[in-house]
């Protein structure tokens, strides 16, 4: 399968730019909609479960929203900010100044685009659709053992134990414009170049 991609201007434009200040507190990144199949409550439940000293940047709306703030002005240790609808570019800059974003749909994303997104621009991913991991390199990721609240919660503590101690899951050994509109052009190229020959092969000569 060839994976979604990055325009390869808005990536190198972000990339250009100086590597971001370390966080005084991890950050995460959730985004999009506020809508059942997108597990923004359970995740905002596991949120309060593990209760990490985090700063939760959320971006989208929806139905859920006044669910979703309700949620996040009960918990303890945990800061989340709804942030809204922002332009694409200014989202892209802040997966780049994130320490992981967190994907929580399960079952529902044909691609992941945010997580191809963030991969290119350097930052690593908490997944809970085990099919999009499946299409990733092994060693950029965190993922999540099961389905459950409980399971995120866990994923979610050690996803920021690794961010603190500066271990796990990361980018840097990783070619990240992988994920470019110009290398995934190639590997279209490719996959129809391949298709053509064999359907060539298989026609009756005329």
């Amino acid at each position: 399968m060839v994976p979604n991609d990055l325009d390869d201007e808005i990536a190198r434009e972000l990339l250009s730019r100086p590597a971001p200040e370390p966080n005084h507190r991890p950050r995460l990144v959730w985004t999009g909609r506020f809508s059942a199949e997108k597990r923004l409550l359970p995740f905002l439940d596991a949120l309060a479960e593990a209760n990490l000293d985090v700063e939760v940047h959320v971006f989208g709306d929806g139905a859920e929203r006044g669910k979703a703030e309700a949620k996040a002005g009960a918990m303890d240790k945990p800061t989340v900010h709804f942030r809204g609808k922002v332009p694409y570019a200014q989202m892209l800059g802040e997966l780049r100044k994130a320490d992981a974003l967190i994907q929580t749909s399960q079952g529902f994303e044909t691609q992941g685009m945010a997580v191809y997104e963030a991969a290119a621009l350097g930052t690593a991913t908490l997944l809970s659709d085990h099919k999009i991991a499946e299409d990733l390199p092994t060693g950029i990721y965190w993922q999540t053992a099961d389905d459950s609240v409980s399971g995120l919660a866990r994923a979610l503590s050690q996803c920021v134990e690794n961010i603190r101690s500066g271990s796990g899951p990361g980018t840097s050994d990783f070619d990240t414009d992988s994920f470019l509109q110009s290398r995934q052009c190639e590997l279209m190229r490719e996959v129809y170049e391949a298709t053509i020959s064999e359907f060539m092969s298989l026609a009756p000569a005329s």
